[in-house]
């Protein structure tokens, strides 16, 4: 969508073909996922192909709910996509932050590195689970 003032939104329709974790919301016939499925989706894309804009995504949702840890949308990511993940690729994708930040359009400026020092030490908490 584009604004008159040139500003636009990206709005972004996805169908996975997984059950998701918790109900979802409809609002205005659109179905729209609950905030822990997003979560889990952002991390699980994280793990497979990472893009900048979901280190964003779940390092504010990560600051925003204390409900969630990174232990627990993995155990929920391995239920929701039936799928082993593998802690070492994580840990990697989770390295591999500064090379995937671009600069996305936000109302307030935030410290780059805040987000960096998140998954770097996230990556690091991951080594207890890689090393018995």
């Amino acid at each position: 969508m584009i604004f008159p003032s040139n500003d636009f939104l990206k709005v972004e329709f996805t169908h996975f073909p997984f059950k998701r974790i918790d109900t979802i919301k409809k609002i205005n016939n659109i179905f729209i996922d609950s905030l822990t499925d997003i979560a889990v989706n952002k991390l699980f894309t994280i793990y497979q192909n990472p893009r900048g804009r979901d280190y964003y995504d779940l390092y504010f949702i990560f600051k925003k709910e204390k409900r969630f840890s990174m232990e627990k949308l993995i155990k929920l990511a391995r239920i929701k996509f039936d799928t082993h993940i593998d802690y070492i690729q994580l840990g990697t994708n989770l390295l591999k932050i500064s090379s995937f930040l671009d600069d996305p359009i936000l109302e307030n400026k935030i410290n780059i590195q805040l987000i960096e020092d998140f998954f770097i030490k996230e990556s690091k908490n991951l080594k207890d689970k890689i090393i018995k």
